[in-house]
């Protein structure tokens, strides 16, 4: 396996939220109908937020030893809106991929998506438009829709999703991810509606150090063969912003986009770069609480750099509970209590029990101090 080589890191400056990440690790990959291959890959995440404008940016290059490479891109724009605990997020998206064999794509559409929770259960539903076009005269226009349903029981979350896709469009009868029944040997572009379906559960499962996220789901659907995909994923936390990242995944085929489906394992490792506000107004405040139900919360504590943390205080009955680290830099727990005020401490690599920063303190008794907070 020939290693895939790290590129220098560059910081992202701006006066909004923007969380970068880039990543380079090596494997090997099986394009359908090909035998295995060396896989050498670098791929980058952008996600950028001011105010109520949203934006997510992806791109991956895939070197496939001597098949060739798989380069995409994608882009989501969005205009949020909250009210409550429902969310609604509106805006345009494009994709474009290019693939062994000449094969490129590139699609653009516009999307609606509606999300509520209820405690620690939510639900949303979306629906999608656009249009595809690429390599081999293929044209189609394209519709979307899905629900999904999640649960988020503190360390532990669970999701599913269903999503139906229907494309109606031009297509040579030779391109089989479109024409499965057609003769091979006939090239008389014909119109054809493909209508399919992706049911997909997914578990996530966050430690300190450790973090472990499954999916699998089944696509079916008329003029498509039937297929199961999966992805898996376990990360492993070095630093605040790095960890080592191991993947074994199955992606089905980008029918959008005209793109083979593979099945690829790999190693690598990848870098969390935060943007550091430069301005005190938009720092963040060292104790946030957010209360998701009658009884469950979910606490959020900015601390001095440590490689773990533990809280404990009456809502732990003063029993130690390990934080969780988020990605970015901040600590986490989850709390089933009634609303009230609690005393609360929190200590830093083993070290002693203090308050946590920022919150408002009194004697414990035992000559120390201990944080007060209203939850």
């Amino acid at each position: 396996m020939r290693p895939a080589l790290l590129l220098p890191l560059l910081l992202v400056s701006s006066r909004a939220t923007a969380q970068l990440t880039i990543g380079s690790s090596g494997g090997l990959s099986a394009v359908d109908l090909t035998q295995p291959s060396r896989l050498a890959a670098f791929e980058g995440r952008l996600r950028w937020e001011r105010g109520r404008v949203n934006l997510i940016a992806t791109g991956a290059h895939e070197h496939l030893g001597r098949i060739g490479a798989i380069a995409s891109v994608s882009a989501a724009a969005s205009v949020i809106a909250r009210r409550g605990g429902w969310q609604l997020t509106a805006g345009p998206a494009i994709r474009t991929a290019a693939g062994v064999g000449g094969k490129s794509g590139t699609s653009l559409a516009a999307a609606i998506d509606t999300e509520v929770h209820f405690g620690f259960l939510g639900a949303g539903v979306g629906a999608k438009a656009g249009a595809s076009a690429g390599h081999g005269l293929r044209s189609a226009n394209w519709s979307e829709r899905n629900g999904r349903i999640s649960a988020d029981l503190g360390p532990v979350g669970l999701f599913s999703n269903f999503t139906v896709t229907t494309v109606g469009g031009t297509a040579l009868r030779s391109l089989f991810l479109f024409d499965l029944e057609a003769p091979r040997d006939s090239g008389t572009p014909v119109r054809r509606l493909r209508k399919f379906q992706d049911v997909s559960i997914a578990a996530r499962w966050r430690r300190p150090r450790v973090e472990l996220a499954v999916e699998a789901g089944r696509r079916s659907g008329f003029g498509v063969v039937p297929v199961l995909w999966w992805r898996n994923r376990v990360g492993i936390r070095l630093t605040s912003t790095a960890e080592v990242v191991l993947k074994n995944e199955r992606l089905a085929a980008d029918l959008l986009l005209g793109m083979e489906g593979r099945q690829k394992s790999t190693v690598g490792l990848e870098f969390a770069i935060p943007n550091r506000p430069r301005s005190t107004e938009h720092a963040r405040a060292p104790f946030e609480a957010v209360r998701l139900n009658q009884r469950r919360v979910h606490v959020i504590l900015s601390l001095p750099p440590a490689k773990r943390a533990s809280i404990t205080g009456d809502p732990t009955g003063w029993s130690p509970l390990e934080l969780s680290l988020r990605i970015d830099g901040r600590w986490e727990a989850w709390f089933d209590i009634d609303p009230g005020t609690y005393r609360l401490n929190v200590s830093l690599d083993g070290g002693r029990w203090i308050a946590p920063p920022g919150m408002p303190v009194l004697a414990d008794g035992f000559g120390g101090l201990v944080g007060l907070v209203v939850l």
